[in-house]
């Protein structure tokens, strides 16, 4: 196993979810990635000839990554992304969902390593949306992983225009209640939650936008398919499965 693939244990219990914050509640412990997926583990996903394999894709992500010819990322060769540890970028809603399957094969084969007591039928997943804000924010009403204060040596966030993705290891002052990288700034994380049935929900902010929008409850709305580069990525958490449509 790489050393990147961390994962973080998270309680279930109450917490408050949203920009006037109401009180929702986890039913179960879930495990969140402690970086957003990096260029280097993508890589072994990539290489293992996965984009050939239908077995890992949802239907409608299969078909797009044949029609598209879909063999990496958006932008997998640009210049600027090569460092290992940067954020995976130019991922589809369907890559990211593709990586999830195929992670957990290879985590549960090799027994969760570094993981204690996770139950049979958990997988490796996209978080919900109501799973991402409680790695974020923890169990209190604050708008930023490490408080209220929006300091952006903390973050990589906007103004936009003025920055990169940098490498998910950069702001370790930033980290969440549990411990998690990066949930602010850097990249726009895919959940699994959608509100019409047609779009995704992505949370967290990128390096291109301000702290109004960079923050633990800042949200976004895009269509699966879309591959926008660089400022979408994803990070995964291990739980129980989940049904896409009660996200």
């Amino acid at each position: 196993m790489d050393h990147q693939d961390r994962f973080l244990p998270v309680p279930p219990g109450e917490f408050p979810f949203g920009p006037t914050p109401e009180t929702r509640r986890i039913e179960t412990p879930f495990w969140i990635g402690q970086y957003p997926v990096t260029r280097l583990e993508y890589a072994r996903f990539k290489d293992h000839a996965s984009y050939a394999e239908e077995r890992w894709w949802d239907p409608a992500g299969w078909i797009l990554c044949r029609d598209k010819g879909w063999q990496a990322p958006y932008g997998w060769d640009d210049e600027e992304t090569q460092d290992p540890l940067l954020p995976v970028v130019g991922v589809s809603w369907f890559e990211a969902r593709a990586y999830g399957r195929w992670l957990s094969d290879l985590l549960r084969e090799a027994g969760w390593p570094g993981l204690e007591n996770v139950p049979d039928h958990y997988t490796a997943r996209l978080p919900t949306e109501m799973e991402w804000e409680r790695a974020a924010r923890g169990t209190d009403p604050r708008r930023y992983p490490w408080g209220d204060d929006p300091n952006r040596y903390q973050a990589n966030m906007g103004p936009p225009g003025k920055g990169r993705i940098t490498p998910v290891t950069a702001h370790p002052d930033g980290v969440s209640p549990v411990g998690a990288f990066d949930m602010v700034g850097n990249v726009w994380e895919w959940t699994l939650t959608s509100p019409d049935g047609r779009t995704r929900v992505t949370r967290g902010g990128s390096w291109f936008d301000l702290p109004e929008v960079a923050n633990c409850f800042g949200q976004g709305q895009l269509n699966p398919s879309a591959r926008n580069f660089p400022m979408w990525g994803f990070r995964v958490v291990i739980g129980p499965p989940c049904d896409e449509a009660l996200a």
